[in-house]
């Protein structure tokens, strides 16, 4: 066994993992894998558990800022469409005191022809 091995052994050890031995087919050379033990599974499956409740709990706050930001969304375009609409309106009614002046403006013009001023 190497030395990097021996290392590696000890290590996997002290943080709780078992030793596994096996054989190389081709060699014949032991093969050292190296196995959490179940204690140190279970610890990692809770993590995972926690962090994956965590990650659900993210999702819905995420789900929540993006229908309100839909929401607002939707109000803006509602009422940029009413001051759309709004402005066609007042173009309309500009249009129609335009040509009331003009009017008035040939009628007074008439007026002040027939009286010759």
């Amino acid at each position: 066994m190497r030395k990097g091995q021996t290392r590696e052994l000890f290590r996997a050890h002290r943080l709780g993992f078992e030793r596994r031995t096996s054989f190389d087919t081709n060699t014949l050379e032991p093969m050292f894998q190296i196995r959490a033990n179940s204690k140190l599974q279970e610890m990692e499956l809770t993590e995972s558990k926690a962090q994956l409740k965590e990650s659900k709990r993210e999702l819905e706050r995420f789900k929540i800022k993006v229908a309100n930001l839909e929401g607002q969304i939707r109000r803006l375009n509602a009422k940029h469409d009413g001051v759309n609409r709004d402005r066609e309106t007042l173009k309309r009614q500009l249009a129609v005191s335009d040509d009331r002046v003009e009017r008035l403006r040939k009628k007074v013009r008439g007026a002040l022809d027939d009286h010759n001023l």
